[in-house]
């Protein structure tokens, strides 16, 4: 597979659909997190006919939209996602993912129990969960609910080190020991 490096050098010198959509991809895979570079690429991809990639493509420019307050390209993204997959709890998730960042935390609360009503096993809806308490400070809640979280998905390693990390940030060190 192509590494992150020529791939970036590919679509820098040949801006051109298949460097650029093949440099977004390798990005998403190994969860490579560049906003900045998302953006400035994710614009010109979207500019193109992407066919099905479209829509990965679509998603990971919102992410990066909301992470570069890029209100307009997180709004534009969206609103595609949305007339295409209305009733997706992925999209929904991104939703409560905008709310968030509008620091509209009732809202994405709201939106992160509808998913966690129709489908209580949602892991990401659980983790967004966790990430909105945390973003409003409540870390005896966010604890709380990763402790739920962890109780169903023992096997999740990042889980369990966001454990330790809010157990460390509230010096329960025997706790985070065992984390």
């Amino acid at each position: 597979m192509e590494t992150f490096e020529s791939a970036y050098d590919a679509a820098r010198k040949n801006p051109r659909k298949k460097e650029i959509v093949q440099l977004l991809k390798i990005m998403r895979v190994n969860k490579r997190r560049d906003s900045g570079l998302v953006v400035e690429f994710g614009i010109i991809a979207l500019s193109m006919n992407l066919g099905d990639e479209r829509w990965p493509v679509l998603e990971q420019v919102f992410v990066a939209a909301l992470d570069t307050a890029n209100d307009e390209l997180s709004n534009s993204c969206l609103d595609a996602l949305l007339q295409k997959f209305k009733d997706s709890s992925r999209v929904k998730r991104l939703v409560g993912m905008q709310n968030e960042a509008k620091r509209q935390f009732s809202a994405a609360a709201e939106v992160y129990d509808e998913l966690l009503e129709s489908n209580p096993a949602n892991a990401l809806a659980m983790k967004r969960r966790v990430a909105l308490l945390k973003g409003q400070g409540k870390l005896k809640e966010a604890m709380k609910e990763l402790n739920k979280f962890i109780d169903q998905y023992a096997a999740d390693p990042s889980a369990w080190q966001e454990l330790g990390e809010l157990y460390l940030s509230m010096s329960k060190y025997d706790s985070a020991a065992f984390c």
